[in-house]
């Protein structure tokens, strides 16, 4: 038995303008694995319904699937095929039932629904959460846009950071990097944008986080603002002047359809420059933007970067190296000419303020209040108090305490939100490994997203988990008060507890989607397939198939085992690039998804461009099998 979908594909490429190369590659045919699995369950030629929801239940693994929705994936298959005249009416052919395997609509390899418990305190999830959310390119010299914010929302972003400044007279608030020379956006029209793209792609809750440099006068005008624009949407404190001192936060149910505000209570405000040192250093490194490509970390942080593969930059390290631990330690006091990304510290700023100035106005709109005592080592500020607060550290002091006293971090985010964000050398937007964060219960991991590369690829997929919808539950063992008093420690190495097995089949529609010269001027491409895990230091591993020589449609059958550790952390990476002898391989595409959300079987993997945009059309078909302990939440 051989079906076929596809014509062959003839083709001739043109060398030197004196004479051409011709190439027929192979047509699309059904593999093997296919063909097994439907002589297994066809009858006549043909899998009933009946038939393919036996399929769905053991091949598929879908305990739940029904007879019904059998029948909704066959009456799927045929709607697509009314224009053939000799299709049966009851059932799919061997070549229906291939394409309806190649359809990542109905046979995707990831759960799209919200499944996860979503009325624990917001402290329980990871969120998705973006960094100087309104930059359009690097940190020093790129437009300030709503664009970005826009475009993060739609991807299903939930934490949006905005900089609020005085403009040169000091009348109205400005949206951009401080101190640097990003030109500015304006405050009501970021807000306008979040409000209408803040529940596109999820009904959960938005929050903002405003670090604010204001006047008492300014912050009462950004509460009006805040609150013209946003109206009913703006979630308050129910006592509007208690700045949200909450013993737990609200649920994500609770707070669906509602945007909250995240910033430290108003202190007295000092006008004048206090990090003359700061703007000094960065001037003197703004020549890096020029020279770092996105995804590439500037030479000044980590010294010499890494050497680029053909497969680019890889997802930095789970322990930081000795020089950037040493440029923030945790066991002395963080000032403000220490910090190198003083607009995403959380210090208390200037002296509490006195009654007529403390702007209830602006405190009315807090519902999630961050600060720490000025002063106070990292470890200090992670103590856990009654009342709930959000805490922001930066990426050298999230490693540094870390690799000291991880306990602190599980202990503290608990109850307590965390915020990590990139270290302030990042100029050109590149992004660190989530995972130290992740794996140390950080709920807001601040990712760059108007950059690329594999660290944001990373965190694209991580959130795909739980339907997309922005809230992922944080594993159980997060929780020691909860789980007998055992704590967690990602530095120490634990036994695989599953093992997923992965065969890589075949791949298309890069033909359709790109032409026939963009990979190759002289030949059809020669693409493989690299997949990894993405997880504790213990799970990471890469594999990759060999080139399949001049095919736009290539079938490796290679298989691949990754035995796991921590599943519930653990992502599956998968990269395609066409193989050059002469030159840097090119991209195909690529895809991140949690092995929490695979689904197993033959399953149809569409994917991604560099930016994490869906390329319509490319996909592969694989097989996934789990084998192990069961895990989740």
């Amino acid at each position: 038995m051989n079906g076929k979908v596809d014509k062959p594909v003839k083709q001739e490429f043109g060398v030197c303008g004196c004479f051409s190369r011709r190439f027929r590659s192979n047509q699309l045919m059904t593999p093997p694995d296919v063909e097994q699995v439907f002589e297994k369950y066809a009858e006549n030629g043909v899998i009933t319904p009946e038939k393919l929801k036996l399929f769905l239940n053991e091949e598929q693994k879908e305990e739940n699937a029904t007879l019904a929705d059998a029948e909704q994936i066959v009456a799927h298959q045929l709607a697509k095929e009314s224009h053939l005249f000799s299709k049966p009416k009851h059932g799919l052919t061997l070549d229906s039932f291939f394409q309806y395997l190649l359809d990542p609509s109905i046979n995707g390899a990831m759960n799209t629904k919200v499944h996860h418990d979503m009325t624990l305190p917001a402290s329980a999830y990871y969120i998705y959460t973006g960094h100087n959310s309104y930059l359009t390119g690097n940190q020093l010299s790129s437009d300030c846009s709503e664009k970005p914010i826009v475009d993060a929302l739609r991807r299903g972003v939930r934490v949006v950071e905005l900089d609020l400044w005085p403009s040169k007279n000091d009348t109205q608030i400005k949206v951009y990097h401080g101190r640097t020379m990003t030109a500015p956006v304006d405050f009501a029209l970021c807000l306008e944008a979040i409000r209408d793209n803040a529940f596109v792609a999820s009904p959960y809750a938005v929050v903002i986080t405003y670090e604010d440099h204001l006047t008492p006068e300014l912050q009462a005008k950004a509460a009006q603002i805040t609150t013209d624009v946003l109206g009913k949407l703006l979630w308050r404190p129910e006592e509007d002047t208690k700045c949200a001192k909450f013993t737990q936060f609200p649920s994500p149910e609770d707070i669906k359809h509602r945007i909250l505000i995240s910033t430290k209570p108003p202190k007295e405000y000092i006008k004048g420059e206090k990090h003359e040192k700061l703007a000094e250093r960065l001037a003197s490194q703004k020549a890096e933007v020029a020279s770092s490509k996105p995804g590439q970390t500037p030479r000044s942080f980590f010294g010499e970067p890494r050497k680029s593969s053909e497969w680019g930059p890889e997802v930095p390290g789970f322990v930081a190296s000795e020089k950037r631990a040493s440029l923030d330690p945790s066991d002395k006091p963080v000032s403000d000419d220490e910090d190198t990304d003083n607009d995403d510290d959380d210090d208390d700023d200037g002296d509490e303020a006195p009654d007529h100035v403390k702007n209830p106005e602006y405190k009315s709109i807090i519902s999630i209040r961050a600060g720490k005592p000025k002063g106070a080592t990292v470890v200090e500020t992670l103590v856990v108090d009654e009342y709930v607060k959000r805490v922001s550290l930066s990426e050298p002091q999230l490693e540094k305490v870390a690799e000291k006293k991880p306990s602190a971090l599980i202990k503290f985010t608990e109850k307590n939100l965390l915020r990590i964000y990139p270290y302030g050398l990042r100029f050109n937007s590149s992004n660190y490994n989530p995972h130290v964060a992740w794996s140390h219960g950080a709920q807001m991991v601040a990712f760059n997203m108007q950059g690329y590369g594999r660290p944001l690829w990373v965190v694209h997929g991580f959130f795909k988990a739980n339907g997309g919808c922005g809230y992922v539950r944080k594993p159980k063992f997060l929780f020691p008060s909860e789980n007998g008093g055992q704590e967690f420690d990602p530095r120490v190495a634990k036994a695989p507890v599953v093992t997923l097995k992965v065969k890589a089949i075949l791949g298309l529609g890069w033909l359709e989607k790109f032409g026939k010269h963009h990979f190759d001027r002289f030949s059809p491409p020669d693409f493989y397939v690299k997949i990894a895990i993405a997880g504790l230091p213990a799970d990471v591993k890469k594999c990759k198939t060999e080139p399949i020589e001049d095919e736009w449609i290539p079938r490796w059958e290679a298989e691949f085992d990754f035995p796991i550790s921590v599943p519930e952390l653990a992502l599956l990476r998968v990269e395609v690039h066409e193989y050059d002898m002469t030159d840097k391989d090119d991209f195909g595409g690529q895809t991140c998804i949690p092995l929490s959300e695979i689904k197993q079987g033959l399953r149809c993997v569409p994917l991604d461009d560099k930016k994490g945009n869906t390329l319509e059309g490319v996909r592969l078909l694989m097989h996934f099998e789990l084998e192990g302990e069961k895990f989740g939440w």
